[in-house]
């Protein structure tokens, strides 16, 4: 479920969980630090993540969010941005004893269901990954002097293009599907009973299948594999029974448009579709060479998702992790 081969491990023992940091995380871990001592922050971070076992893979869309939002230098996110970018790179690379270092990325959640599915990884997202990859690494390596570039416009144009998907997605087949007459995002309020059955509906198996068979068509899609209806359904049932905690973010994102209007384009709404793919990279059957995996976050809806599903453990705040790594607790 990585981009860097085996044989970097080294011992075996040496490695025994792989952590992810989401875009909070790496805001806690900078902030109020210069970039002129971030090396020496990183460098203690990671020693004491090597004393616990745990090595860190970078999130594509951790990446992908950081860099678009280089594309605009006046804006207040810029700096912080870079810092955040210096920090991952530094974080999770990989420096064997007797190999070249590696750059440590945790696979994107369409190439995951790809492969794991129908034995396929679409060329498009290696492709974009290995291309972000590459402007984080340009980042790192002078970020005092970032010089401007295509990839930047490129990385906010993927990103605006992706949450206006989610949006338009969740109008189409949650607003429409439930009130083709809707006008606005709160589709059942002028019907009690029907919005009090689509709650209960919301929080059944049913949906939790449902929302699986979403993901499973979207994968044969992206796999350019056809499947048949028995094999969607086959497939949506694993999903469901995976992906715990991205599956309950979603039913959640749902049920506050049922229950109050949630207006999914209003203010930054739109990027709970990075928790989604985020929160996919944890689940109590996730491993990577026999090798657990813990999410680091600072968002709310992820740990409530997680708390809710049984699987807390698996996920820590900046604060926790850190008193974690300190106490050998993890």
């Amino acid at each position: 479920m990585e981009y860097v081969d085996e044989t970097v491990w080294g011992d075996s023992k040496a490695i025994q969980k792989f952590i992810v940091f989401d875009n909070n995380a790496y805001g806690d871990l900078t902030a109020g630090v210069l970039l002129s001592d971030l090396p020496h922050i990183i460098g203690g971070l990671v020693k004491e993540e090597r004393a616990n076992g745990c090595q860190a893979l970078a999130s594509p869309y951790v990446m992908l969010e950081l860099v678009a939002l280089l594309a605009r230098p006046e804006e207040k996110a810029y700096k912080r941005s870079v810092a955040n970018i210096a920090a991952l790179v530094r974080h999770c690379t990989v420096s064997p004893p007797n190999a070249p270092p590696s750059f440590g990325i945790f696979e994107d959640m369409e190439s995951q269901m790809c492969r794991i599915l129908y034995d396929s990884i679409p060329a498009k997202t290696t492709i974009a990954v290995d291309h972000v990859a590459n402007l984080c690494r340009t980042v790192a390596a002078r970020p005092e002097h970032v010089v401007p570039q295509a990839g930047f416009t490129w990385a906010e144009q993927s990103v605006r293009s992706i949450e206006n998907d989610f949006v338009s997605d969740l109008w189409n087949y949650v607003v429409l599907e439930s009130n083709p007459e809707a006008q606005d995002w709160n589709p059942l309020a002028r019907n009690q009973d029907l919005r009090a059955e689509a709650l209960e509906y919301i929080q059944s198996t049913e949906a939790e299948l449902a929302f699986g068979r979403m993901y499973a068509l979207k994968a044969s899609r992206m796999a350019n594999k056809p499947d048949s209806s028995d094999g969607i359904t086959d497939k949506a049932r694993w999903i469901a029974d995976t992906f715990q905690i991205p599956i309950r973010l979603y039913q959640e994102v749902v049920r506050r448009i049922y229950a109050s209007g949630r207006n999914m384009t209003k203010r930054s709404r739109a990027n709970t579709v990075w928790d989604l793919y985020i929160a996919f990279s944890i689940g109590a059957q996730h491993s990577i060479h026999g090798r657990e995996i813990r999410l680091v976050t600072g968002d709310k809806e992820i740990l409530e998702a997680a708390g809710a599903v049984g699987m807390r453990s698996l996920v820590y705040t900046y604060p926790e992790y850190r008193q974690a790594l300190s106490k050998s607790d993890l």
